[in-house]
């Protein structure tokens, strides 16, 4: 297993620079759908941390020569396991020479590294209004005045609110506008991420 050489491939292949709060650090991406991805991993709660283009390592193919393979996304799980994650568009991922390809690498991740390999595609990351919703809230996520315990959340919005709701009450109380953005960011207040926020999105205190 050797570890990518970023300053390298950064040069030769990488082109997006994506600041991940989860991980404090920029990391660099090849495209907008791997950018896509690391922004929902910055919204799963079962993800502790992850990292862009982490390793590179040798397998051997089908017709038999080895090949370098590096899996564009590493990820630390909370339960303590690591998942490398390989990104495509589904169009490229259901060809049957990929397919074989990833169940050959899987084979070679389990046995060597003690990991698995899982491939996300657009059709599981780009999920209706998913995308737009996490890039309004991004930028509200993980600002310290406005991480309230989620007894004071239900304390301030009960089980349920609208999210119309929850930014009249900001106004009422005098708090900030910002707060139900950061609420929701915070996953403090919870809603179907795949159906665009708006003032009638119903908002459940987590």
């Amino acid at each position: 297993m050797k570890t990518k050489e970023l300053s390298r491939y950064r040069w030769a292949r990488q082109t997006i620079n994506f600041f991940s709060k989860k991980n404090n650090r920029s990391i660099w991406c090849e495209s907008h759908l791997e950018r896509d991805a690391m922004l929902r991993l910055e919204f799963d709660d079962t993800v502790v941390g992850y990292n862009g283009q982490p390793i590179s390592f040798v397998y051997r193919t089908q017709a038999g020569p080895e090949a370098r393979y590096t899996p564009d996304l590493l990820i630390e799980r909370v339960d303590g396991s690591f998942t490398f994650q390989e990104v495509k568009p589904a169009q490229y991922a259901n060809c049957p020479e990929f397919r074989d390809k990833i169940a050959r690498l899987r084979m070679h991740i389990r046995h060597r590294h003690n990991a698995s390999l899982e491939v996300v595609t657009d059709v599981e990351i780009r999920v209706g209004e998913m995308i737009d919703n996490l890039n309004l809230l991004y930028r509200y996520k993980n600002l310290p005045a406005f991480q309230w315990s989620k007894y004071k959340v239900k304390q301030s919005f009960g089980r349920s609110c609208r999210f119309g709701e929850a930014k009249e009450f900001a106004r009422k109380t005098g708090a900030s506008p910002l707060l139900p953005y950061c609420l929701a960011a915070d996953r403090a207040l919870l809603f179907n991420y795949a159906q665009r926020l708006c003032d009638e999105t119903l908002m459940v205190s987590a």
